[in-house]
């Protein structure tokens, strides 16, 4: 099955790739979108609620993520039993909706947007990887902008990931984002010529 594995750590910009790619007309399942529908279901939220306590929900009963980040992001073991109890219910939503498209579209380009593409293991069902990195500093900025962090909790963010040096060891393309948006769509246009190439698709 013809499958991108798009991964990057949190503000490289792979939202934007993803983006790209759909105006490109393929179909991107994102890992962050599903996880959001899967922490709507009252048996997941239950879950996280008997592991994590009341203090992640809000007064309605609705999970409350960022109170969920707050606790998992400043301790790795929890941050660890997090992704295993949501970890395997996001790829088996991922691998129902992929095996659904290819069933009515067997050619069809797929990109799985995964920011723990490495860590899953997941990395071994794509036929293509690509890592999409850029600095620090620039990282925390985009954070600092797009999410109100401050500088402290975004480093942790990026510190409770997996390093851009390590990530790269996995790809089969690597997207420098540190510039313009018009330079990142380049790129992905570029990326996108070679991956067709590699994957043989027309």
């Amino acid at each position: 099955m013809p499958v991108i594995g798009l991964t990057g750590g949190i503000g490289s910009g792979k939202s934007c790739i993803a983006r790209r790619l759909k105006k490109h007309g393929l179909f991107v399942l994102d890992a962050d979108k599903i996880s959001r529908a899967l922490t709507r279901c009252d048996s997941v939220v239950e879950r996280l609620t008997l592991e994590f306590g009341e203090d992640i929900l809000l007064p309605s009963g609705v999970l409350d993520r960022k109170a969920l980040s707050a606790i998992v992001f400043t301790d790795k073991s929890k941050l660890l039993r997090l992704n295993e109890i949501m970890h395997p219910l996001i790829l088996e939503r991922i691998r129902l909706k992929t095996e659904a498209i290819l069933k009515n579209d067997p050619k069809r380009l797929i990109v799985w947007d995964v920011p723990l593409l490495i860590e899953s293991g997941l990395y071994r069902e794509t036929d293509i990887i690509w890592v999409v990195t850029a600095n620090k500093k620039t990282r925390i900025d985009r954070l600092k902008l797009r999410s109100g962090m401050t500088p402290d909790v975004a480093q942790k963010r990026i510190n409770a990931q997996l390093s851009d040096e390590d990530r790269i060891t996995y790809a089969d393309i690597v997207i420098t984002n540190d510039g313009t948006i018009d330079e990142l769509y380049k790129k992905t246009d570029d990326a996108l010529n070679a991956a067709r190439r590699l994957l043989r698709i027309d």
